[in-house]
């Protein structure tokens, strides 16, 4: 006879097991009927719910699994188990779910564990407090999006699309959206550290006419100082809004595309874009103002316009700070009625509050064709007397006109005039386009369009070395030939990457 106790472990541990063991509950009907209880043939979406309710709240994670077709809800929000849950369609096009509010909630302090919702349609969906998967879910247009709160909630977004906007509003934790189509993001974690609230965008598509009739505008917005990072996306008919300032902002192979509003900082917010195309923006493309600070590296900004006083790309003010590297700017300009009233700088332009402004390995291309009116093709401004301007080994192609801005110059090259200002001993102006020989803009390797220098252009070699980058717009090594060459682009140069592994054999 085995002792008492052993029987009474051998008892305990058998049940601690049957706690532990996951469940699977099968939904068998698309109603939803008062509940009283998931039977095996007889199971509503609610009833698997409140069922995955009862089990243990440390045990593995329960499936509540649907079948194709349409569940409809009309008793209010689901219940979430305090345990992992969950809730799998056949997928995003298959299994609907219908209700008048969203799907799930935990909000007003539930501690919920873990929640996935994977291969389905829903309408919404409210969540806090906890760790929260979605993956191929499709929210409609006529939906109420998805909205994230409470603190430490950590929400992961994949593979879907949502037509209606994102609310990260927890205050920390993090959101992360990859490889999804959704119509817009809004960020306000609030709390006492906002600092702590993250947010990561990856190989996504952020588009404005995913909603026709949309109650909140399509945008990217950041308040209360969450930093963000957007990687490998593109952002379509929306914009890139700083409202509060925080850890930098961060745009990194980002296609910036026909977008209703410039990217922006209302605060003296740390911004960067890195490796990044802005592309026939109708409202320029980046406005610096209120005390921000710019980092623009390995960019192009092509065929972007504005009606406004001052940059037709870039426009800098109010005390803000914009530095530019191994960048590029092609085809910038303004509205005819802008033109027209002297706006000044097609590609880069300053104007009232000072503004700083460093350009290094930059190359201005203004557009053949041009509004009559424009003062600076390529560079200019309003109030000189309190901004300043530093500019090296870059070209302009097109005009300036810097009204005293211009502090520091060397190994520019300038054609076909001579506007800008330049130190004629330290860069060279005047020049003819056949001597400055830039190609035309187009794929030369990089992330980014470029122009191509001719191996004989007046550019190669015409960069002061002491302004010399070690890279290029592409990331090719710099300098190729006995000098740096003026521009971003430095001719015959070798991509960088080819070493990354030490391996140069």
């Amino acid at each position: 006879m085995k002792p008492l106790f052993c029987v009474a472990f051998a008892a305990a541990l058998a049940a601690l097991s049957s706690e532990a063991r996951a469940e699977t509950f099968v939904v068998t009907r698309f109603d939803d009927p008062l509940p009283d209880g998931c039977a095996v043939s007889d199971c509503s979406l609610r009833e698997a719910a409140v069922a995955a309710t009862a089990n243990d709240p440390f045990g593995p994670t329960d499936i509540i699994q649907l079948a194709a077709g349409t569940y409809t809800l009309i008793r209010g929000e689901l219940p979430i188990a305090k345990q992992g849950t969950e809730v799998v369609g056949a997928s995003s096009a298959q299994t609907i779910i219908t209700s008048d509010t969203t799907l799930f909630s935990s909000y007003s302090g539930a501690q919920a564990r873990p929640l996935t919702l994977r291969g389905m349609q829903i309408r919404g969906l409210g969540f806090g407090n906890d760790e929260l998967l979605l993956e191929d879910i499709f929210v409609p247009s006529d939906g109420s999006g998805i909205s994230i709160g409470g603190e430490e909630t950590r929400v992961e977004i994949r593979d879907s699309e949502l037509r209606k906007p994102i609310f990260c509003n927890q205050s920390s934790g993090y959101c992360a959206i990859r490889n999804t189509l959704f119509f817009g993001m809004y960020v306000n974690p609030g709390g006492n550290d906002p600092s702590t609230a993250t947010v990561l965008i990856k190989d996504s598509i952020v588009d404005g006419t995913l909603d026709p009739n949309p109650t909140l505008p399509s945008t990217i917005v950041l308040h209360d100082g969450a930093s963000i990072d957007i990687e490998d996306s593109t952002i379509t008919h929306s914009e890139v809004h700083v409202v509060r300032a925080g850890p930098p902002t961060n745009l990194r192979r980002v296609l910036y595309l026909d977008n209703l509003a410039q990217i922006s900082a209302d605060v003296p917010a740390e911004m960067l874009i890195e490796d990044s195309e802005l592309r026939d923006n109708e409202h320029r493309a980046v406005r610096a103002d209120n005390g921000s600070h710019w980092k623009v590296r390995g960019s192009s900004f092509v065929n972007n316009r504005v009606n406004g006083t001052a940059g037709g790309a870039i426009v800098v003010e109010g005390g803000a700070t914009m530095d530019i590297r191994n960048s590029t700017f092609s085809g910038n300009s303004f509205t005819v009625d802008a033109a027209s009233g002297g706006a000044r700088g097609a590609a880069i332009g300053y104007r009232s509050g000072g503004a700083s402004l460093l350009l290094r390995h930059v190359t201005i291309a203004a557009p053949t064709f041009l509004p009559t009116g424009i003062v600076g093709t390529a560079i200019g401004g309003f109030d000189g007397a309190n901004a300043s301007l530093d500019i090296s080994n870059s070209i302009v192609r097109g005009t300036c006109f810097l009204d005293g801005a211009l502090e520091n110059n060397a190994g520019n090259v300038e054609s076909p005039g001579n506007t800008c200002g330049f130190d004629t001993n330290a860069s060279k102006v005047s020049v003819t386009s056949s001597d400055l020989a830039l190609g035309v803009l187009g794929d030369h390797g990089g992330f980014t369009p470029t122009y191509e220098p001719a191996p004989d252009s007046v550019a190669v070699d015409g960069g002061g070395s002491q302004q010399c980058l070690p890279l290029d717009q592409r990331g090719y090594l710099r300098p190729a030939g006995d000098a740096c060459d003026a521009g971003s682009v430095e001719v015959g140069a070798i991509d960088d990457t080819l070493f990354s592994d030490d391996f140069d054999g």
